[in-house]
């Protein structure tokens, strides 16, 4: 058999659309045209006749148009269209059949009038033409010998993206200026969404940062509470999905496209069950905007280890195919990376400038996350309104999981300012907690809980109804610090976790900062931060 003719197309600029957005509507708006414009290129494909394009030969993204009604292939296709969740990735990647590069032209020109008829922009056509990247290249397949188009496609489309449009002069972005929350309701683009998270109570008005804080059932705890003037940008990015992608042959791809797509679909029905809105949804990435506690029990940390656990199980069973593989692998040999999923989280006071808090979480996820931490990761920072910072790196389910339970641990109405002189004592007695840590490599429960003892001793503490609290949780969590390296404060998780460069000080600092989070949820509004 001849090799195998592919396309490769690429869109942009998504970052550079999406850093320009000032409200909740043009951020989605930012986004989601992205995912029109994917959308509308594998129709186009199909419904050119001459192409000879079927469904089957879009490899990226898994496109299904007739839904035969089973809720898989509804996922994958029709509720694309009825949420208004952008689910296709901004690369697409298809069997060339009779299409040629020099059919391009006449695509783009096509799915750039369609956006600017959806984004009421007819008279801004040619601004749209000039702003746009829509390119793609060719490249040949050996399936026989069994290359892989997607992982071919990858010096393609990095290639592509060089080539950036550069608009000489713009006063204003024209796509910005022609969608906010007040417009955006009356766009074409937005016709048709029948539970699209983004619209309030009233299925008219476009949710506001405003709106999304504000999740309290009781208004007067919602008036009270300073959680509810906090939301957090939330993005996550699988990691090492290109060995996946490795250990599969050319006819398996559109099948994990297909996984890609209902996963995303999945996640974006997660953040809703949070009262979040999905900006987008696609590949294996996510960006969305969550409140800082969507109720009681349901923070944004719990939303990262759900998401986690939801990954896990999307892809079990490409992940355990792997495992499998590392299992037979002979002694000195390199085990396969096992795919994650790692989160970058920026949790801000309901003011904070949007665009700032986007830059907050891509650095999040993608420098300290992925990068400095070693991936598998959820870097967090609560940025208060004050101008304090806590800021905590995650590292995988474990560390996640054992700061959500001591969330959950803190007792029910528990009192503010006895939390707050727990930090303060904490903080205090630090060098001597920093001095023990350096005398045992992990401390026990027993030793842990004397040194509480000595520190909380007045009647409120020995006889009081939190005594539990202090001798027992907060001793067994700070136990759980000494002996593993999986929470950690932002100047630790710099370094690579077998060369942390004050080992005994990680606990101490990551103890505080899980304390002053811990505070963060139950702080009243007026109170010091």
């Amino acid at each position: 058999m001849s090799k195998v003719k592919y396309i490769a197309v690429t869109l942009g600029p998504i970052f550079k659309t999406i850093g320009l957005a000032e409200s909740t509507g043009a951020l989605w708006a930012a986004s989601y045209m992205f995912s029109y414009l994917s959308k509308s290129i594998c129709e186009y494909l199909l419904e050119h006749s001459e192409f000879n394009i079927s469904e089957e030969d879009i490899i990226v993204p898994y496109y299904h148009k007739n839904a035969a009604g089973t809720k898989e292939d509804s996922a994958a296709a029709d509720v694309i269209v009825s949420d208004g969740v952008g689910r296709f990735p901004d690369h697409i990647i298809f069997r060339a059949k009779n299409f040629d590069v020099t059919d391009f032209s006449a695509l783009r020109a096509s799915v750039t009038r369609s956006l600017a008829d959806a984004l009421n922009l007819k008279d801004k056509e040619d601004y749209l033409c000039r702003y746009l990247l829509i390119a793609c290249a060719a490249f040949d397949v050996d399936e026989e010998k069994g290359e892989n188009p997607i992982l071919k496609s990858g010096l393609v489309l990095d290639s592509l993206e060089l080539f950036q449009p550069i608009i000489r002069f713009e006063s204003c972005n024209e796509i910005v200026k022609a969608v906010n929350n007040h417009s955006i309701r009356e766009l074409p683009l937005t016709q048709g969404f029948e539970n699209w998270p983004l619209l309030s109570e009233d299925r008219k008005s476009i949710r506001s940062i405003e709106d999304i804080v504000d999740t309290s059932k009781d208004g007067k705890a919602c008036k009270q509470l300073k959680k509810h003037d906090y939301y957090a940008v939330v993005r996550s990015d699988a990691d090492a999905v290109s060995k996946i992608i490795a250990s599969l042959k050319a006819d398996e791809l559109r099948k994990f496209s297909r996984t890609c797509v209902l996963y995303c679909g999945e996640m974006a029905d997660l953040v809703h069950r949070y009262s979040g809105v999905t900006i987008y949804s696609g590949g294996d990435d996510l960006l969305a905007l969550l409140p800082a506690e969507s109720s009681p029990g349901k923070t944004v940390f719990h939303f990262a280890r759900d998401a986690k656990d939801l990954f896990q199980k999307s892809f079990k069973t490409y992940i355990d195919a792997i495992k499998a593989a590392n299992a037979e692998k002979k002694p000195g040999e390199d085990p396969i990376p096992v795919p994650s999923l790692s989160l970058g989280i920026s949790i801000c006071y309901s003011k904070f400038p949007l665009y700032e808090a986007l830059d907050d979480s891509a650095d999040l996820l993608f420098d300290y996350a992925k990068n400095r931490c070693g991936k598998n990761c959820v870097a967090v920072r609560l940025q208060k309104h004050s101008g304090q910072s806590e800021c905590l790196v995650l590292k995988g389910i474990d560390g996640l999981t054992a700061f959500t339970n001591f969330l959950d641990d803190m007792p029910k109405s528990f009192d503010e300012g006895l939390l707050h002189s727990v930090i303060y004592a904490f903080c205090s007695f630090a060098p001597l907690f920093i001095g023990f840590n350096k005398l045992a490599a992990a401390a026990d429960f027993e030793t842990v809980r004397e040194l509480f003892r000595n520190m909380f001793d007045s009647s409120i503490h020995v006889d009081g109804k939190y005594s539990d609290y202090l001798y027992k949780t907060l001793p067994a969590f700070y136990s759980r610090l000494t002996a593993n390296a999986d929470i950690r404060v932002f100047e630790e998780a710099e370094h690579s976790a077998d060369k942390t460069p004050d080992a005994a000080a990680n606990a101490v600092r990551a103890m505080e900062f899980v304390l002053r989070i811990a505070k963060f949820y139950i702080e009243k509004r007026g109170e010091r931060d």
